[in-house]
Parts: C-alpha cells; structure tokens; sequence
C-alpha cells in the first residue's frame, strides 16, 4: 500500500525511480538483479519507458504534448476556439468556445480522431466529446 497517493504519488514514484536507478548504475550495480554487473548494465533510458508506463506517465506526456500541437492537428482558427482536455478512457474532451465552433468541429470530427490517433497513438483515442467552455468572470 504506498504512503503517498494520487497525481502527486505519481510524479514522487516516477523521479524515486529515475533516482534508484541512476544510483544503481553508479554504483555499478544491475538495477534489475541488485548483483554486481556481469553483463552490460541497463540504462536509465533503457528503463525509463517502462517505469513510466507502470506509473501512468506515459499517457500524460502524450496528453501533454497534444495540448502543445493543437493548432497543427486542427488549424489555427479552431485551436484559438478549443482546446483539448483530457483523454478519458479513449475518448479525447475537447473545451470549445461557443456553439457555433462546437459544430464546426464535430462537422470534422473525424478526420479529428484520425489525426489524433495517427500523431499520438499512445492515446489510443476512438470518440470525441465537445464541452462549451465556461467564461471565466471578470469581477
């Protein structure tokens, strides 16, 4: 059972991890087997795909990386009226302005998700959900 939980326990067991393992090979031993190296050693970028898969990371960089390219999968006037959300499941939300943007984009939904799916196929999206943004107050 960990002591820490949640989005937080994620980010403080992946560089725990990154940590132990840097370790291990300074110390020249195999992180894998916790003996002496008789072969050649594992390196963190040989590990660390798999460490970030076990801790859920993976799919976040990924939803990261599509919040950043936004505008190349959907074009500049789309990307200034939406904006991706998150990735649930395999449907990707998507925040949009107003009604008439959130047509728009559902008359391309689909060559959405194939794009989506092409550039980011970690994500493994299959469906789109459209959400009105809510504006935010000015007092």
């Amino acid at each position: 059972m960990p002591f820490i939980e949640g989005r937080k326990a994620r980010f403080f067991y992946f560089f725990l991890a990154i940590f132990l393992i840097q370790f291990l090979e300074w110390n020249g031993v195999d992180g894998m087997s916790g003996g002496s190296n008789a072969g050649p050693s594992k390196k963190v970028g040989d590990i660390l795909p798999r460490v970030m898969k076990d801790l859920g990371l993976e799919e976040k960089v990924e939803e990261r990386r599509l919040r950043r390219d936004w505008a190349e999968i959907v074009g500049g006037a789309v990307a200034r009226r939406s904006r991706p959300r998150c990735v649930k499941g395999k449907t990707l939300f998507i925040g949009v302005a107003d009604n008439v943007w959130m047509q728009e984009i559902r008359f391309h939904q689909q060559e959405i998700v194939e794009k989506v799916r092409k550039e980011f196929p970690k994500l493994d999206v299959k469906s789109i959900r459209l959400e009105l943004e809510r504006e935010r107050s000015t007092e």
